[in-house]
């Protein structure tokens, strides 16, 4: 996915082109998963899938030939997919320990990689944002992301990998990148990556009060010395407040293209039950980074009421891990926590194709149900 990202961005190709490298190499991946399947499954399967028949043809006034509109039916496939891998991975050999350290030090490297790039493509464009030559706007600094908001949200992600092997570990290697990449999800100017990956930080310790006076000093010491530092240089102020933060612009215009969209789209009863489906979001080009509007447009209340279900489901497997590791239930909860803030600034669906989708579904069913034949 990462590749994939990489190329779309260089290439300056749309979207297709990232959700056809991602199918392409799901199956090369994973075809074994599917081998063989519980009746169950593909009870759930069919299911869903009739389900987004109906929703297609309510909606086929709305169905274009055009490649986007193409390509963002692929998740139509790919949701009863996840519910094999992830119900094949719950019935298979448990992970163990070594298995998700392993699984989170990958993630790890991959945001180290991501940031690192970064720094280094986007340096010209952060001093000038630093110097206030050039605003956060304007700034290339995502590396070979498309979009800040998915740079930063797929380090900050990462960044919970390192909080929890740092809590095993306990190096000053690891507490260094931690540092370095919540600097970077700073830098990214991603606000809602910023809050995602402040809130799932805040939550996981505040979940773990059981720490050491020392690791408390360190991390008030700390806090307490960028607070100290940002108030005696008026720069760092400009920075954090014009910059960072932007104030002044509130939600960036989010809250008015919802109205937008609930005006353009005629809901009627059917489809406030079905949705208009991808091709109708496609169609009225309904773009309003939330998460929670999307389900809605793509699937109606029936697709709402099912989020609401394997959120639920998610939790509860989490809770479980409790007995197993507390420090690993500690970090699935908080980015569930941050997962469903985040969701409210743009639109990232579980279940669904995608870098953050998946990152997401990592820590909110892939491990929670690795690891749950090992409480049997």
């Amino acid at each position: 996915m990462l590749i994939a990202v990489a190329i779309s961005t260089y290439l300056d190709a749309g979207s297709y082109l990232f959700w056809t490298i991602n199918g392409i190499a799901y199956f090369l991946l994973f075809w074994k998963y599917y081998i063989v399947q519980s009746v169950r499954i593909w009870w759930c399967a069919f299911a869903y899938w009739a389900f987004c028949l109906i929703t297609i043809l309510l909606n086929t006034t709305y169905l274009t030939a055009d490649l986007k509109s193409t390509g963002m039916q692929v998740n139509l496939f790919f949701t009863p997919l996840f519910f094999m891998m992830f119900d094949k991975v719950n019935h298979e050999k448990p992970f163990t320990q070594y298995d998700v350290k392993k699984l989170l030090r990958f993630l790890s490297i991959l945001g180290t990689l991501s940031a690192v790039v970064a720094i280094v493509t986007g340096f010209s464009d952060l001093l000038a944002v630093f110097s206030g030559g050039l605003s956060a706007y304007n700034a290339e600094v995502a590396g070979f992301f498309y979009n800040k908001n998915i740079y930063g949200a797929f380090v900050g992600l990462t960044l919970c990998a390192d909080v929890y092997l740092y809590q095993e570990e306990k190096t000053i290697k690891k507490a260094i990148v931690c540092v370095f990449k919540y600097f970077c999800v700073v830098v990214s100017f991603s606000r809602a990556a910023l809050l995602q990956a402040s809130v799932a930080i805040f939550v996981f310790f505040w979940l773990s009060r059981k720490r050491s006076k020392k690791e408390w000093a360190a991390l008030i010491s700390l806090a307490i010395i960028s607070v100290i530092v940002i108030y005696q240089n008026q720069n760092l102020q400009r920075i954090l407040i014009d910059q960072v933060l932007r104030l002044e612009v509130g939600d960036a215009g989010r809250t008015k293209l919802r109205q937008n969209a609930i005006e353009a789209v005629d809901m009627g009863t059917l489809k406030s039950f079905f949705g208009i489906g991808y091709a109708g979001i496609n169609f009225f080009d309904v773009d309003i980074d939330n998460t929670y509007y999307y389900t809605f447009f793509s699937g109606g209340i029936i697709k709402l009421a099912f989020f609401v279900c394997v959120s639920i489901v998610s939790f509860v497997h989490i809770l479980q891990l409790k007995t197993l590791n507390r420090l690993l239930e500690n970090i699935c909860l908080s980015v569930w926590v941050s997962y469903y803030i985040f969701a409210y600034f743009e639109s990232v669906a579980i279940l669904e194709i995608g870098l953050l989708n998946f990152c997401y579904m990592v820590y909110m069913f892939l491990i929670p149900l690795g690891c749950k034949n090992a409480l049997d």
